[in-house]
């Protein structure tokens, strides 16, 4: 049920508690399914000053009516609509329009607990830190995965992150991927003119948190899960997967955006633990059961892709002792260029295993 308040009150709990506005953009593109849990997730914050922008990103269907819906209910919410442009512009647009002092994203198909801006507003705002990283689980209808963190909870400093802050080795990429597992100080991405990158298609997130970590004097890290990313199954759409690597664009804006900030060797050896992060995610991807490709096509695509010498010369970036099983199986799979194999895993195994193991 949707319960109205009026801004007064939100003065007063204001003024009452000393809190301050932190501002939750939600960009949204056809999640009408997913989106009543989310939007219901945020207005049950245990934290009550907040201002909610939905950022529309042309929708076609029912997700512009939904979200018209509960601002007539709740005076904190804030509803913009734009043309279809990609996430990354459309975050973009949220931050413009954003009036808080500090600054969380959420994705309109996930679902985040109660405690979730209390907990990381807290962290931040008595830790002295500039930004606080949580923790999250895999939800799988009504299975709930757990995601193994890659740092203890701690401060850091970006000192101590940089030699892992674009690929630690364990075939996972960024060591901050998502952009919803935080709470950033809007102060800091307005001085240094953050933003995420349009023309990034593929980890634009993960790019956006190496930039604002650089500019962070202390990184808080909480291993404790916070929020749910709802894995969904995608055997509906069926497409041809093209073998082309969708990644190497956001590969070229990470090295641009580190050179001058970390080592240049080091930024050398992270870069090529991540090429086969890459191939790895390739592998998800052309042999996932959606891609309409033969098994002929699939085993081509694969052959090319393994084969690239660039990537044979990379496994020495990857410690394959320090990875969990499943993807030490794809490890030495792909060392081995054992081609029929891994696409057999990949259609067959992995879409079992994931919803079950945490990883």
């Amino acid at each position: 049920m949707v319960r109205r308040r009026t801004q007064e009150q939100y003065k007063k709990l204001k003024r009452e508690n000393d809190m301050e506005l932190v501002s939750i953009i939600v960009p949204i593109y056809n999640t009408e399914n997913y989106l009543r849990e989310c939007i219901e997730s945020i207005l049950n914050q245990s934290y009550k000053d907040i201002e909610l922008i939905f950022v529309d990103d042309g929708s076609k269907d029912g997700s512009l009516v939904l979200c018209d819906y509960y601002k007539r209910h709740d005076e904190r919410i804030k509803v913009i609509t734009k043309k279809n442009t990609g996430v990354s512009d459309t975050r973009n647009v949220g931050l413009a329009a954003s009036r808080g002092a500090y600054i969380c994203f959420v994705d309109s198909d996930d679902v985040v607990k109660p405690t979730y801006v209390e907990t990381l507003l807290e962290g931040v705002r008595t830790k002295g830190v500039d930004v606080a990283f949580c923790n999250y689980e895999y939800l799988y209808e009504n299975r709930r995965i757990p995601k193994k963190p890659r740092l203890a909870s701690g401060i850091y400093t970006f000192a101590e992150l940089e030699s892992k802050i674009i690929d630690d080795g364990t075939f996972t990429g960024v060591l901050f991927c998502s952009v919803w597992q935080a709470i950033y100080k809007k102060s800091i991405i307005d001085n240094y003119d953050i933003k995420f990158n349009p023309e990034i298609k593929v980890n634009e997130d993960g790019i956006f948190n190496i930039e604002y970590c650089m500019k962070s004097s202390k990184i808080l890290m909480l291993s404790e899960a916070y929020l749910y990313e709802y894995r969904k199954d995608s055997s509906v759409t069926k497409k041809l997967v093209s073998p082309d690597n969708i990644f190497t664009p956001a590969t070229k804006e990470i090295r641009r955006v580190c050179e001058g900030e970390i080592d240049k060797e080091m930024i050398n050896k992270q870069i090529s633990a991540r090429r086969v992060s890459e191939a790895m995610w390739m592998i998800l991807m052309i042999c996932s059961k959606n891609n309409i490709a033969s098994s002929t096509q699939i085993i081509s695509h694969l052959k090319k892709l393994l084969n690239d010498l660039e990537l044979r010369d990379s496994y020495a970036s990857i410690h394959p002792g320090s990875i969990n099983i499943y993807k030490a199986t794809y490890y030495w799979l792909m060392k081995l260029r054992m081609y029929r194999t891994l696409y057999l895993i990949t259609k067959y195994v992995f879409p079992v295993l994931s919803g079950i193991l945490p990883r």
